[in-house]
């Protein structure tokens, strides 16, 4: 099990940021920009892309998200899990929110069947933004 991939610093920045654009701008988002479990609780958000948020709220600053990919600590990562250099395509990254009780277990799943790539080397890296279990 891998614990602390980032430092306590950017950590506390991802979860300080999140937070801000969960209150700030995820309220102010036309209905097909995220998805909720309850569309009246904006904090049963279950998912959001930053890149097509940030469409509809210009004026938040998603330099943090944008560069997750690249930050050396995911690049190395990928790239060992991968075996090839990872290729920076650029985007920022999604938000997938699993919320504790309500969103059940995520089943076995191929990611390039949404992503759809030619050759289909891709990877995804999961970040718990909250403290978990093995359960």
């Amino acid at each position: 099990m891998v614990r602390n991939f980032l430092g306590q610093e950017e950590m506390v920045r991802v979860l300080s940021e999140t937070d801000a654009y969960e209150q700030q701008v995820l309220p102010q988002l036309p209905p097909h920009t995220a998805f909720f479990s309850d569309p009246d609780d904006p904090l049963s958000v279950r998912y959001w892309d930053f890149e097509a948020t940030h469409q509809h709220a210009p004026d938040h600053d998603i330099s943090l998200f944008a560069a997750m990919p690249r930050h050396t600590r995911f690049a190395g990562l990928a790239t060992a899990c991968l075996g090839e250099p990872v290729i920076d395509d650029g985007k920022a990254p999604s938000v997938f929110n699993k919320t504790a009780g309500k969103s059940g277990e995520t089943p076995p799943h191929q990611d390039n069947f949404y992503f759809c790539l030619q050759p289909p080397s891709c990877l995804t890296i999961w970040l718990a933004l909250d403290p978990i279990s093995p359960k």
